[in-house]
C-alpha cells in the first residue's frame, strides 16, 4: 500500500536538491513533489518509521514526516499553495 507523507526539513536550497536526488535513488519512494523550499510531499510503500529510518541516513538535518491518511486529509490539512500541489496531493492521498 502506497502512503503520501509530508517532509518538511531545515536546510538551504543546496540541501533540497540533495534529498531529492536521494529521493530518486530510494526504490520504495514511487513519487514526489514539491512547491516550498523546505518540504516534500513524498509517495512511498514505507511506513513512517521506516522512511524516518531512511531519511536519517540521507542528507538532511532535521526535519519532520507527517503522514497524510486518504479518509482524513481533507479535515487535517489546509493553506495557500499551487493548484498543481493540491492536485499532486489529491490524487496521491485519494489513490492510497
Amino acid at each position: 500500500m502506497n502512503r503520501l507523507f509530508l517532509i518538511t526539513f531545515d536546510g538551504f536550497p543546496e540541501d533540497k536538491d540533495a534529498l531529492l536526488s536521494f529521493l530518486d535513488g530510494q526504490p520504495e519512494i514511487s513519487d514526489w513533489h514539491t512547491s516550498m523550499s523546505n518540504t516534500v510531499f513524498v509517495e512511498t510503500t514505507l511506513a513512517l518509521n521506516e522512511l524516518l529510518g531512511k531519511l536519517r541516513k540521507g542528507p538532511i538535518g532535521s526535519f519532520v514526516a507527517l503522514e497524510l491518511r486518504p479518509t482524513e486529509y481533507r479535515k487535517t490539512l489546509a493553506g495557500w499553495l499551487p493548484r498543481a500541489t493540491w492536485e499532486f496531493i489529491q490524487r496521491k492521498a485519494v489513490a492510497n
